[in-house]
């Protein structure tokens, strides 16, 4: 009984929570911080002097789009693994493969899941703010309960006659929420 109150629990704080869930893994990812508030700088202690989100230096992971002309990187915050909890983040950098030039002007969204339990992580939507530079920050990213996740990710950009390109399908590699 105690078991299904505990559970009864965890899906009532999880239904208030009103966001999407993402997922990381790689304790040893927390390196530098890297300021996404726009103004370039970073704070000592991890956090930016003006209250910007701050990020690990070290990406949680880094994969290609499948034409492999687009290099992205993932960083989760406050820290890496992400936590069952409200309070997480995530940080999108995309290069030009070829160049390395940072690439803005994307439109992105994001939808969350479990491969292994083969089911959404929320059925919120996840905010993607273009940040310049090639960032795009993810909030919130709230994980529900601990396992597998990944990001799906769609890309798209505005071509010169202000049109949308076609979709580019990419998803994260797996990695794991913590308690």
């Amino acid at each position: 009984m105690q078991s299904v109150n505990r559970l009864i629990a965890c899906v009532a704080a999880s239904a208030a929570l009103f966001s999407a869930v993402a997922c990381g893994s790689d304790s040893g990812n927390m390196g530098t911080k890297t300021d996404v508030s726009g103004t370039g700088g970073t704070a000592s202690g991890g956090a930016p002097a003006d209250g910007g989100t701050s990020f690990p230096g070290a990406a949680l992971s880094t994969f290609m789009t499948p034409d492999s002309a687009l290099k992205i990187e993932l960083r989760t915050s406050p820290a890496q693994p992400i936590h069952v909890g409200p309070n997480n983040e995530g940080m999108l950098t995309i290069t030009d493969a070829t160049s390395g030039n940072p690439v803005d002007g994307l439109s992105i969204s994001v939808a969350t899941w479990m491969p292994v339990m083969r089911h959404k992580c929320s059925e919120a939507p996840v905010k993607v703010e273009a940040m310049g530079s090639g960032m795009y920050l993810l909030t919130p990213l709230v994980a529900s309960m601990p396992g597998a996740c990944e990001l799906q990710l769609s890309l798209t950009e505005t071509l010169p006659d202000g049109g949308p390109s076609a979709k580019i399908a990419v998803t994260t590699p797996t990695f794991m929420v913590a308690q």
